[in-house]
């Protein structure tokens, strides 16, 4: 008798340390139930070759139930239950286990042939459906492995990966943004256009939801969740949903602009500011440091920031229970450390080539519980 069938896929990255599982991330997993479901479709009716469709209840006895998620990296486990496949389907469970290993191993198959350029694989609209959600979310220095359920051959689908495989078969691909932009324009016709760094983007927002909370804030810092349709060059072509679009608080702005004005300061500081001694601060340094603040400028207000002896740039700022400390360097590398306020816990020194999403995870990997 077979058992029911776990399978486990582990998401690797620093904000998945620790077992957390962001929440703009678990719509990956009944996306990928979605793919597993299409490809026991393909297995059940290539074993089954005088039947054109699968049973009635098919799908439905299917269903996957996410029961914990390990430690170290996040790892979901998600688990076929035989019992409801034989209420769904009588006398079939066997061949239904056989069938949902069997479509987890094509999974598998098919990241691992996204590695190569070679060939386009054969991708149904359903398939391509799911792998539109499925892994959306993942920045660039992130994974997410599938752990085979016999053997150690560990596949995994990446940035790259993912965008390879799906405009292998189409031009374009989803992929979810998050950030903080310009609100450039805005219509009572129903949409705002928001400057970021990916450029202009047209979002569609009810007209009464623009009257009250977008009217009269142009030029004004506009925060940003949204899933875009991305093109193999990079271009935004459409938004494919909105999670979230909101103007920045007037208080907060009003810390992000103190804080840029403390960078002025900085930077219009000489060589000897330290008792003869100190240099004068570099700009790459203050570039990356505006970049930071930009980047989470929901902690402008906890910021303190200070010139350092090597022509860089000190944030200091508690949060999330956390003493951090950021020091943006005059090549515009950036190195980063902490302390637990109310803890015994540490974060030793890591040093990032600057801004990025590596620094941005790590950040916050500490910070956000």
């Amino acid at each position: 008798m077979a058992d029911d069938k776990t399978f486990k896929l582990r998401y690797v990255g620093t904000r998945f340390n620790g077992a957390r599982m962001p929440v703009n991330v678990l719509s990956d997993l009944p996306a990928f139930r979605d793919l597993l479901v299409s490809f026991a479709r393909d297995e059940y009716l290539e074993r089954h070759t005088d039947r054109k469709r699968v049973p009635k209840g098919f799908d439905a006895s299917l269903t996957l139930d996410l029961t914990q998620i390990e430690d170290g990296s996040a790892q979901p486990n998600l688990v076929w239950s035989r019992d409801l496949a034989q209420e769904m389907l009588p006398g079939i469970e066997d061949e239904l286990a056989e069938i949902v290993e069997a479509s987890y191993a094509d999974i598998a198959q098919l990241f691992e042939g996204a590695a190569g350029a070679d060939g386009s694989p054969d991708l149904s609209p359903d398939k391509l459906r799911a792998l539109d959600k499925f892994g959306a979310g993942l920045r660039p220095d992130e994974r997410i492995e599938l752990i085979p359920v016999t053997g150690d051959n560990v596949v995994f689908l990446d940035f790259e990966r993912r965008k390879r495989l799906i405009t292998s078969v189409r031009e374009t691909y989803n992929v979810r943004l998050t950030g903080v932009g310009t609100l450039v324009s805005n219509s009572v016709h129903g949409h705002i256009i928001i400057r970021t760094e990916n450029g202009d983007i047209s979002v569609e927002i009810d007209p009464e939801e623009i009257k009250q909370n977008f009217d009269g804030s142009l030029d004004q810092p506009v925060q940003y969740d949204i899933m875009v349709e991305m093109d193999r060059n990079e271009r935004i072509r459409n938004v494919v949903d909105v999670f979230d679009v909101a103007v920045v608080d007037a208080s907060l702005e009003a810390a992000v602009s103190r804080s840029y004005e403390r960078l002025n300061e900085l930077s219009r500081m000489k060589a000897g500011w330290l008792d003869g001694e100190g240099s004068a601060v570099d700009e790459a340094a203050l570039r990356s440091a505006q970049q930071f603040i930009a980047k989470r400028a929901i902690l402008a207000g906890a910021m303190r920031i200070y010139p350092n002896e090597g022509a860089g740039v000190l944030i200091e700022l508690e949060t999330g229970g956390w003493d951090m400390s950021l020091e943006f360097a005059s090549n515009g590398s950036v190195e980063i450390y902490g302390i637990e306020i109310d803890g015994a816990d540490e974060m030793e020194s890591q040093t990032f080539s600057g801004v990025g999403d590596e620094l941005l995870a790590a950040f916050d990997g500490k910070v956000r519980h």
